[in-house]
């Protein structure tokens, strides 16, 4: 009696006496597990084809795992065959396996109970039974199919990752109010000090950097003038802000207050760094999820569009002229049960909107949301994700920009 054994290293067919199987009664079975010299008498090694590569085991044990008798098993096993005398049984543990190769070799196929245990006595013995012939571990060689096979099994999940995509531009949104709203706290504070830096530093996140810098404006010497314009990038801002605070009007600060206050800057100046990881972050997964609507948007506006919507297969759905009426009347869509409105952000404040004056912003909505639309519907449908589709996409726009639609006089 034959029996086929699958292994990391390779195909093994091992023979077995029929008396040894009339033993392995449910009494006798788990003595019989551990008797090294019943194991060596009964069973014997008859072929051995072993794997060539580490893709070849994979290819392998992936059509094993399948049900499906590949042509390196069929040869292994007709060669092998060929050197028996006699007319024997061929035992499969699965039974899928078995029927695919008895399409192929005329011989009988059996695949039962007995075949399971004497699977189990071979799988007890088999690292003292191959190192005779093999000096290799067999765990290594485990561990790195084990990782091979299960990394084929893990598949993407699109709405997880849209999901996550979700979250993170909901978390920026918030985390730029925050920053925002901070940065009125020292704007109003620090103006009853040094009011004229308000008028001179308009950005947010500059201004709060020049208070933690400057802090005292008294102790502002011509030894730190360097380092404000670094700060500022500018040397005329910086010998403005110079001159202001030696001649400023406003009224004294006490030490409490100024400590809140830079205090406050340098919370402001920790937040916005997690803000450009998060960004990072961000680009990875919409680079991952939609690619091309990324391409042609950025990061942020493409994942503002998708979450305005609900999903991607939500803005999938819709055409490009209703794309374009939600987004510029600002209607509310109900997606899942839920009242969402719509924002203008994505189709207006982008990097193509900028350069085109207001008086042909509404033409260029309508070629942007068509491409918009086609972008979209690329990232859902396709297996495959890359960024080919969006730079032509971007390519086609730039080119209308420059040539047919957005002239200078307004002409077509």
């Amino acid at each position: 009696m034959l029996l086929l054994y699958e292994n990391v290293m390779g195909y093994f067919l091992f023979v077995y006496k029929k008396s040894f199987v009339n033993k392995l009664n449910p009494i006798n079975f788990k003595k019989s597990i551990f008797n090294d010299n019943f194991f060596f008498k009964n069973i014997t090694l008859l072929g051995f084809s072993p794997f060539i590569s580490t893709n070849h085991a994979f290819q392998n044990i992936v059509c094993i795992n399948e049900s499906i008798c590949n042509s390196y098993l069929l040869k292994f096993v007709i060669r092998t065959l060929k050197k028996l005398s006699y007319k024997t049984k061929l035992g499969v543990l699965d039974f899928k396996l078995a029927a695919s190769i008895y399409k192929f070799v005329n011989i009988k196929i059996t695949s039962n109970e007995n075949m399971i245990k004497v699977t189990k006595i071979i799988k007890t013995y088999f690292e003292r039974f191959k190192n005779k012939w093999i000096n290799e571990s067999i765990t290594k060689s485990q561990r790195v199919m084990a990782y091979f096979f299960s990394q084929s099994k893990v598949k993407i999940s699109q709405i997880k990752n849209e999901n996550i995509v979700f979250h993170i531009i909901s978390l920026i949104e918030q985390i730029d109010i925050d920053i925002n709203m901070l940065t009125m706290i020292c704007r109003e504070w620090y103006s009853w000090y040094f009011p004229e830096l308000s008028e001179i530093i308009k950005e947010n996140f500059l201004y709060s950097l020049i208070i933690k810098f400057v802090g005292n404006k008294a102790k502002l010497d011509v030894k730190k003038l360097p380092e404000l314009e670094i700060i500022t990038n500018c040397k005329n801002i910086a010998k403005k802000i110079f001159q202001k605070a030696r001649f400023s009007i406003g009224s004294n600060i006490s030490k409490i207050d100024l400590l809140i206050v830079r205090f406050i800057c340098l919370q402001i100046f920790l937040i916005n760094k997690f803000r450009n990881k998060l960004l990072k972050y961000l680009k990875k997964k919409t680079n991952l999820v939609f690619p091309n609507l990324t391409e042609l948007l950025g990061e942020v506006g493409s994942a503002k569009l998708v979450s305005s919507f609900g999903c991607l297969k939500n803005l999938v759905k819709l055409s490009s002229s209703t794309v374009q009426m939600l987004s510029t009347e600002k209607k509310s869509l109900s997606i899942s049960n839920r009242q969402k409105n719509v924002s203008t952000n994505f189709l207006f404040n982008n990097h193509f909107a900028s350069k085109i004056k207001n008086c042909h912003k509404k033409q260029f909505t309508r070629h942007l949301t068509d491409k918009l639309v086609m972008a979209a519907r690329v990232d859902y449908f396709s297996t495959v994700r890359n960024k080919l589709y969006g730079k032509i996409y971007k390519y086609q726009i730039a080119h209308k920009m420059k040539k047919k639609i957005f002239a200078e006089d307004g002409t077509v």
